[in-house]
Parts: structure tokens; C-alpha cells; sequence
């Protein structure tokens, strides 16, 4: 009697199925480990973005510049403002610290500003220890903890919007429409 060790055409259909059973369960799972690996990515980008937004104000008597948030869409009239990239290149802030990997798989902010990021006006020439916010109740100093520098354009990160603080720590924030 002759032995055969090669595999039947059913056997290897039942191989090939059930890979696909545990690729199709696999694969949404995979798909948010990306894009966790992409948020984590924004974040560092944004924590070295601080560094030299640091950088900056130690060497301008410890006060924010004034930087524009969108060319196309100046926040100031009277006067045009550089951007981010401008006013901090020369401290170390390069194109791909403001390419956010998530803005960039959704090809949205990037592509239209040059940048994934969006500056706050709120803290333009304002002073690091004393930053004020200006309300309808008139002005209010903030803790550099809670005061935002710089966040995603866009909610890319599951909805979620990364955040650089004036301290320097980063975090997740949830937008609100």
C-alpha cells in the first residue's frame, strides 16, 4: 500500500478558510494598532514642536510670538503674520514636524496648508508666566497647564484632537462641534 503525505484539495481549503476567518478578525484590530502608532507619532511631533516653542520664548524675554494660523484665512488684518514654519524654523521646526501621519492617511490639512497643525491665536505676544485670555468678562491669566499652544487641525486620532499645552505636555482632547 502506497502512502501519500501530500494534502487533499479539502484539507487545504479548510486551511485557507480558516486563515481568512482569523485575518477578518485580525484585521480591524490591526487597523486600530495603525492608527494608534499614527497618533503616538502626532504626539512626539508635537512634544518636540514644544521644545522649540520653548526655545523661542527663552530668547524673546519669555513672550509668545504672534503667528498666523492660516495664511489663506488671516486672523490678523492689519498686518500679515508669519506662519509656524516661518517663525520657528530657525529653531529647529522642519516640514515633517508638521506632517500629523493620520491628517496625512486622510490627505486633508496638510495638503491644503502646509501643515497638520493649527497655532492658537489666543496666546499671540503674550507672556509666558502671565498669559492672559481675553473674554467677554475681560481678561483672565491662565496656567501654562491648561493653555493650548498648538492641536490637530482636524479630529483625526478616533475623533480625537492631539493638543500641545504651554507646559509642554500633550494630550488627546475631545472636540466639541
Amino acid at each position: 500500500m502506497k502512502s501519500s503525505s501530500a494534502f487533499s484539495l479539502i484539507e487545504l481549503m479548510l486551511v485557507m478558510a480558516i486563515i481568512g476567518i482569523l485575518l477578518t478578525l485580525w484585521l480591524p484590530q490591526a487597523q486600530q494598532y495603525f492608527e494608534r502608532s499614527r497618533s503616538i507619532i502626532c504626539m512626539n511631533n508635537l512634544r518636540q514642536t514644544g521644545v522649540i516653542v520653548n526655545n523661542y520664548i527663552s530668547d524673546h524675554n519669555y513672550f509668545y510670538p504672534e503667528v498666523e494660523t492660516d495664511p489663506a484665512n488671516p486672523v490678523y488684518l492689519q498686518n500679515t503674520l508669519p506662519g509656524m514654519q516661518d517663525t520657528f524654523q530657525p529653531y529647529g521646526l522642519s516640514q515633517n514636524l508638521l506632517r500629523c501621519p493620520s491628517d496625512m492617511a486622510a490627505n486633508k490639512q496638510y495638503n491644503l496648508r502646509g501643515t497638520s497643525y493649527e497655532w492658537r491665536p489666543f496666546i499671540d505676544d503674550e507672556n509666558y508666566n502671565a498669559p492672559q485670555i481675553y473674554t467677554r468678562r475681560g481678561p483672565h491669566t491662565v496656567s501654562p497647564r491648561r493653555l493650548r499652544l498648538v492641536t490637530d487641525i482636524d479630529a483625526v486620532h478616533f475623533g480625537r484632537q492631539n493638543a500641545l499645552y504651554a507646559d509642554g505636555h500633550v494630550l488627546a482632547i475631545t472636540t466639541t462641534p
